[in-house]
């Protein structure tokens, strides 16, 4: 899976590239990095990753990560680790939708900044 994606600021005109890293890619280019990431997720299933990288070439701080795991061991994951779970657990209609879940890691924290949920959507025309 490598892909990219262009992000365009609205407020200052920059065009970002957001660039999708596969799991072995990952370990192979940022070994340290994906080992600390890899021992704080609650799952390694269909893991991937993705960096920012501004015109100059400049890299974020910041590795999006991307994994898969039940609503349930995600939110026992959150609660353990005390991050803040990205929606009402009750609500069923995003519980139906979910594909896969994403987190931030901060390279230079060393810690995972917030979680998300990401869902599906189909939409009639």
């Amino acid at each position: 899976m490598e892909w990219y994606g262009l992000k365009f600021d609205t407020v200052t005109n920059d065009v970002i590239l957001k660039a999708v890293i596969p799991l072995f890619e990952m370990e192979r280019v940022y070994p340290q990095t994906y080992n600390l990431i890899m021992d704080l997720l609650p799952s390694n299933h269909y893991t991937y990753f993705a960096r920012i990288h501004d015109k100059d070439g400049n890299v974020n701080d910041n590795v999006d990560v991307y994994f898969q795991g039940s609503v349930d061991s995600i939110k026992q994951w959150c609660t353990s680790y005390s991050h803040t779970f990205p929606f009402d657990i009750n609500d069923q209609n995003i519980i139906k939708k979910i594909f896969i879940w994403g987190c931030v890691y901060n390279t230079t924290s060393g810690e995972l900044t917030h979680v998300k949920a990401y869902t599906r959507e189909s939409f009639s025309l």
